[in-house]
C-alpha cells in the first residue's frame, strides 16, 4: 500500500528556493563573466544639446514649460490637465524636455522634477516676448 506523506508547503517552499539557490552559485561558479551576453549600453544621455530648445517643438511646449514651472513638477496628468491634450502628447512633450534636459527623469509618484534650466529658459522665453510685443507696438 501507498504510504501517506504529509508535506508542509512552506517547507516545501523554502527547500525549493534553497536548492534553486545553491543551484544558481552552482552553475554561476562555473560560467566565465565573458561568457554571460550583455546587453549594448546606451550612451550617457540620450540629450542631444539644442541651443534653442523651443525650436522646432510642439506648438503648446513654450505653454507647457510654463505650467511645469509653475507647479515645480512635470507630469502627464498635468499637462492633460491644464493644456487639456491626450496622455500622448502630453508624454510627447515631457519627453521632449526631458531630451532638453528641462526636465529630470521620472521619479516614482512624484512626476519629473523641474530643473534650473526650465526656468531660466521661460525666462528668456518670457523677455523675448515682451520684447516682441513692444515692436510690434511701434
Amino acid at each position: 500500500m501507498a504510504e501517506v506523506v504529509s508535506i508542509n508547503l512552506r517547507d516545501a517552499l523554502l527547500n525549493l528556493q534553497t536548492g534553486l539557490l545553491e543551484l544558481r552559485t552552482l552553475i554561476a561558479s562555473q560560467v566565465d563573466d565573458a561568457e554571460i551576453p550583455r546587453p549594448p549600453r546606451r550612451p550617457a544621455s540620450r540629450a542631444t544639446h539644442r541651443p534653442n530648445p523651443l525650436a522646432k517643438r510642439d506648438e503648446l511646449y513654450t505653454e507647457a514649460l510654463k505650467i511645469v514651472t509653475e507647479f515645480g513638477h512635470a507630469s502627464v496628468s498635468v499637462l492633460q490637465l491644464w493644456l487639456s491634450i491626450g496622455e500622448g502628447r502630453a508624454a510627447k512633450i515631457l519627453r521632449e524636455m526631458e531630451e532638453d534636459e528641462l526636465i529630470a527623469p521620472l521619479r516614482r509618484k512624484f512626476g519629473h522634477k523641474v530643473l534650473e534650466r526650465a526656468y531660466s529658459l521661460r525666462e528668456s522665453a518670457e523677455a523675448g516676448a515682451a520684447a516682441n510685443q513692444q515692436k510690434s507696438c511701434l
